[in-house]
């Protein structure tokens, strides 16, 4: 595969200097970079020399909204009024970096059976994505896991977003490969999508693990998907998180990338041991799923 179609996500580099991103970016001949603005706060990284150094390698930017403590549909008021300022804040950075756009996550359900969950979704959605166009850039929701208070995980669920809506076509939707159960729902879910899809986030899974890593250790034959969606010609971003600062991560993943013959890449591991990225989100996972389980038995 032309490596121009691939970004890194900078969370694959998070304990490295903005200038060596890019220099291992260009090493590998990618297309550019998913900027993760909460990573730029935490580790007080400056846009401008983001913008600098992209225009110096003449490399693409995207930006991965704020996610990791925010709620878009939370039930707390003043936790979605934070949350819908910081993805404004996301959007003000992606229109300062001339970025493709930011992808954002919908947010979550507080409990099940809130009926109007949809119809808040689609007018978040749009505000959002006016502010978007507004900045010279584009909103994308990135479709979820299906954990069980998680609302957008189908295309049933984007239909019932959707329908509230006159003009829906004003965001666009980012396909995380690790979120569907199947290679199959990745193509039902593309080809459905079509030219609403914004990019696709190449990540694996292993069982009910999602984001497993290294990406070659998953369920997934992710260089056949990536093949077969090539048609559909948007940008694959590389995930993961490592704070190792030796971006072994990011390098095992496209050495395994760019073995198109299932079978052939094989990872041999010294010794039984998760790696940064798999741990932090198996533990946040297990306790989303044991809090979202008593919710929804309550």
């Amino acid at each position: 595969m032309n490596h121009s179609m691939y970004f890194a996500s900078s969370t694959l580099f998070w304990s490295l200097p903005i200038k060596e991103w890019f220099a291992l970016a260009a090493e590998y001949q990618l297309g550019g970079i998913e900027v993760w603005a909460q990573q730029l706060d935490s580790n007080n990284l400056e846009p401008a020399e983001l913008k600098a150094l992209a225009k110096r390698y003449n490399m693409r930017l995207s930006v991965h909204s704020y996610s990791w403590d925010y709620n878009l549909m939370a039930l707390a008021e003043p936790v979605r009024s934070i949350t819908f300022n910081q993805t404004k804040k996301a959007i003000d950075l992606a229109g300062y970096l001339r970025a493709t756009g930011v992808t954002v996550h919908p947010g979550a359900m507080s409990f099940t059976g809130k009926e109007n969950y949809p119809l808040e979704l689609a007018q978040t959605a749009e505000a959002l994505a006016g502010y978007a166009q507004e900045q010279g850039t584009e909103l994308s929701l990135e479709i979820m896991e299906k954990l069980p208070l998680e609302f957008l995980i189908s295309l049933d669920a984007i239909k019932k977003m959707e329908v509230n809506v006159k003009d829906a076509c004003k965001w666009k939707y980012t396909l995380d490969i690790a979120h569907c159960d199947s290679e199959k729902e990745v193509l039902l879910m593309a080809d459905y999508l079509q030219d609403r899809l914004h990019e696709f986030h190449l990540s694996n899974k292993k069982g009910m693990q999602r984001h497993c890593s290294p990406a070659s250790e998953g369920d997934f034959f992710l260089p056949g998907i990536v093949e077969s969606l090539q048609k559909y010609n948007m940008v694959f971003i590389l995930e993961g998180f490592d704070i190792s600062g030796n971006a072994d991560l990011f390098k095992k993943n496209i050495e395994y990338l760019d073995n198109k013959q299932k079978g052939r890449f094989i990872y041999v591991k010294k010794e039984k041991n998760y790696d940064d990225f798999s741990m932090l989100r198996h533990v946040r996972h297990s306790i989303r799923r044991l809090r979202q389980s008593f919710r929804t038995e309550r």
